[in-house]
């Protein structure tokens, strides 16, 4: 389970850091888009960035994008899968929420939970979900999680 609206999350270094960059790339003026991603600044936040997009007539998300250290981290690569593919369990329909949300109200979210897959149910992480805007207009939200 999440814990949505966390103060952990938003306080970690990590996210700081990468909320920063994301700030000094948009000037503060904008939302993210797909090619900042792209900016020297970001890259290094990739590994840890996944990307989603609503999949047409369903109430699902395909992962675009599923940074490197996600799939060490999960045991699994997800890019081009539907949240339903990535063996969620019960937070599935949670991350469909939260993204539900984010796509919804355009806002930045911090979450926090514990992992709860592969016997890694110790580990804690945060993560910040927000909007991403693409040239097709695409509805699109990434996240930055910190393992």
């Amino acid at each position: 389970m999440f814990k949505n609206g966390s103060k952990d999350a938003e306080e970690n270094s990590q996210i700081q850091e990468f909320m920063t960059s994301a700030a000094k790339i948009t000037e503060g003026k904008r939302d993210l888009s797909f090619t900042d991603l792209q900016h020297p600044d970001m890259v290094k936040f990739l590994p840890h960035i996944s990307i989603v997009r609503p999949v047409k007539g369903e109430h699902m998300y395909k992962y675009l994008f599923w940074g490197g250290n996600l799939t060490n981290e999960y045991g699994k690569e997800l890019t081009g899968k539907k949240m339903s593919e990535g063996e969620f369990d019960y937070a599935e329909e949670e991350l469909i929420n939260l993204t539900d949300r984010i796509i919804k109200t355009q806002e930045i979210v911090f979450t926090s939970g514990t992992l709860d897959w592969k016997n890694k149910d110790h580990r804690k992480w945060h993560m910040v979900s927000l909007p991403l805007v693409h040239k097709n207009n695409e509805n699109e939200a990434m996240s930055f999680v910190v393992l």
